[in-house]
């Protein structure tokens, strides 16, 4: 854990960065003190087994929070980066870790990949397949933009479907927001084609509805989106609270009425 910590030290003391190094080094001293917490936490007699007995706890914590059924239907990525954002977690409560991030970032891309997987993947045919109207002549600026906006993620949906690439998850929430409106099906076909796939698209319908409702949330100025693209790039916006944001976030997972992740495995993937 601390092994990439120490090349930097040496290396600073290799070139005459003499103080620099006594940061670092000190740096690391906390932080080999801070990990006496975790073993006396997880593993006493056997301080090798911290970090297994640590993925357990996060485990527990996740199957109990989500529920058994919900939990094991999720992917297995998914499943892996639940918990070791949970290992990382306890690591930063501790001063041990300090990125948080990423935590934030783990958590978006485990509702991405578990969107993909019930909206995307089950229709990647219907995608391919699907055809794009023209946009008619005679029509207001105000209903050119939203049919060019309908048409774009269309665009994007079938490219992604040619290349078997995933969306993101910008891309994925506006097709969601566009999910079976009136003007998207006078754009294109693509939902009378997933509809003929799986019969009743009335119920998959309201579900996607309200999983949207959640997914739009946001958290003072701050919607899902922009907490993903944020915690790809952290050094852009330094003034976010991670900590607010990764609770928050938490909560939409798996709290009533929201409970977004068993909302998607559950109710999106009965057809």
């Amino acid at each position: 854990m601390f092994s990439f910590g120490e090349i930097i030290q040496k290396s600073l003391e290799s070139v005459g960065r003499i103080e620099e190094a006594k940061l670092v080094s000190k740096d690391l001293f906390e932080r080999k003190k801070n990990t006496s917490k975790i073993v006396d936490k997880f593993s006493r007699k056997d301080p090798e087994k911290v970090l297994n007995n640590l993925r357990l706890y996060s485990e527990r914590f996740w199957v109990d929070y989500l529920g058994r059924t919900t939990f094991q239907k999720l992917h297995s990525d998914s499943k892996s980066e639940l918990i070791e954002s949970m290992v990382s977690e306890e690591l930063i409560k501790k001063n041990i870790l300090t990125n948080a991030s990423q935590i934030a970032l783990s958590f978006c891309k485990v509702i991405e990949r578990e969107l993909n997987i019930s909206l995307f993947d089950p229709f990647l045919l219907e995608y391919q397949k699907c055809s794009i109207n023209p946009i008619p002549k005679k029509i207001s600026k105000t209903q050119k933009r939203k049919i060019e906006s309908r048409k774009l993620t269309i665009q994007t949906c079938k490219s992604c479907a040619n290349k078997e690439h995933r969306l993101t998850f910008g891309q994925i929430i506006f097709l969601l927001r566009f999910w079976d409106d009136k003007i998207m099906n006078e754009s294109s076909n693509l939902f009378h084609l997933i509809g003929g796939k799986i019969g009743d698209f009335s119920e998959l319908t309201k579900s996607v509805n309200e999983l949207l409702d959640y997914l739009e949330l946001k958290n003072g100025k701050l919607t899902l989106v922009d907490i993903r693209n944020s915690s790809a790039h952290p050094t852009i916006d330094d003034s976010i609270n991670w900590d607010e944001n990764i609770e928050w976030i938490k909560k939409l997972l798996g709290e009533p009425p929201k409970e977004i992740l068993k909302r998607i495995v559950n109710n999106l993937r009965e057809y």
